[in-house]
């Protein structure tokens, strides 16, 4: 077994492994290699977020920094903001952040990531007439991975707001599973096309006459 670590330059950080890597292992640095076989793997790097809240100011990839005024893109440490704009993310590889909101007609869609929120109250909020949208086939694509319960994490689904994802459920990382989230959904829709998995004091609110929560 071989063992490679990605080391960035000052003003940047490691995002994922490419090349012939498996999925699930695309995010681990360093990372261990079976040498049985050759392997060819490049590290990708990304420019650090040293703000505390990034918002959209065009349409475009998660990982352009230009999506995001230029200076970087988010990390584990920054919430999100996707007002009016198209956010996709393109790859099968562990998207961090503190905190999403997708507002004003924004999207934020991908048929491959997968999304880790991270630190305590973490959360996605989706307003009105905005979608939040994460599905694919494989078995980690299109996820929602939440952990932390010193403060559960949060999806919150306003009034006219779309959430769509194959999968919500507690992060494999969570020291000793104690990963918690709470669901709310008013008068809007929530679509989970795989596994939708509660831990612990975990909940699902579903409030409205128009408010629809699919599990298929």
């Amino acid at each position: 077994t071989a063992t490679v670590t990605a080391v960035p330059a000052e003003g940047w950080r490691f995002l994922a492994w490419t090349g012939e890597v498996e999925v699930e292992d695309s995010g681990n640095n360093p990372l261990s290699l079976a040498m049985d076989v050759p392997h060819d793997v490049e590290a990708v790097f990304v420019p650090s977020a040293t703000a505390e809240t990034l918002s959209a100011t065009q349409g475009g990839e998660w990982f352009d920094a230009a999506t995001w005024g230029g200076a970087a893109v988010p990390d584990e440490n920054t919430d999100v903001v996707i007002d009016a704009k198209t956010v996709y993310l393109p790859s099968v590889v562990n998207v961090q952040a503190k905190s999403i909101t997708v507002r004003n007609g924004g999207k934020l869609t991908s048929d491959a990531a997968y999304l880790q929120l991270h630190q305590n109250a973490c959360g996605i909020t989706v307003e009105k007439d905005s979608t939040f949208e994460m599905t694919s086939t494989s078995s980690t694509g299109g996820c929602v991975y939440y952990n932390d319960a010193n403060s559960p994490g949060a999806i919150v689904v306003n009034a006219g707001g779309t959430f769509v994802c194959s999968a919500i459920e507690p992060s494999t990382t969570s020291a000793g599973g104690t990963s918690e989230i709470n669901i709310a959904v008013s008068n809007a829709t929530l679509t989970v096309r795989r596994d939708l998995t509660f831990q612990n004091d975990s909940s699902l609110t579903v409030a409205g006459a128009d408010g629809v929560v699919t599990v298929s």
